[in-house]
């Protein structure tokens, strides 16, 4: 059954590294990155980065992240994949929940959402579900 789920995450804690460093050249970069969510979504989530800037400083960005935790109460975790860009107007990313990588009662979990804001301490995240049967 598709249905939306709200949930809130905060960034826990950011890690960047610079990769393949090349004179005169923008920065790459890998970023581990630990979440925390409440709400429909609640537990926390593993994710790495790899990032490349351009000259005036912002990135694309991909990214997995594993979720480990509970989806409106049914436990377990699933990879949400990261697709998204960093600039002056903020932070955008497409999420895809990553097909087959789900566990426990999240096995066979898809779906998708998009997320875009500035900087905060808490974000509101909304993710279109199929949860399985």
């Amino acid at each position: 059954m598709k249905q939306r789920v709200n949930t809130r995450f905060r960034g826990a804690s950011w890690n960047e590294t610079e990769l393949a460093a090349a004179a005169g050249a923008p920065k790459m970069t890998r970023a581990s990155v630990e979440n925390v969510y409440e709400g429909d979504i609640a537990g926390r989530g593993a994710l790495e980065y790899l990032m490349a800037y351009n000259q005036a400083g912002n990135a694309a960005f991909v990214g997995l992240e594993r979720i480990t935790g509970s989806v409106l109460g049914r436990a377990g975790s699933f990879v949400l994949e990261h697709r998204g860009t960093y600039g002056q107007d903020g932070v955008r990313i497409e999420l895809v929940v990553l097909p087959g990588a789900g566990s426990g009662e999240l096995a066979g979990l898809l779906g998708r959402g998009t997320f875009a804001s500035g900087h905060a301490e808490l974000y509101d995240l909304a993710l279109d579900l199929e949860l399985p049967d």
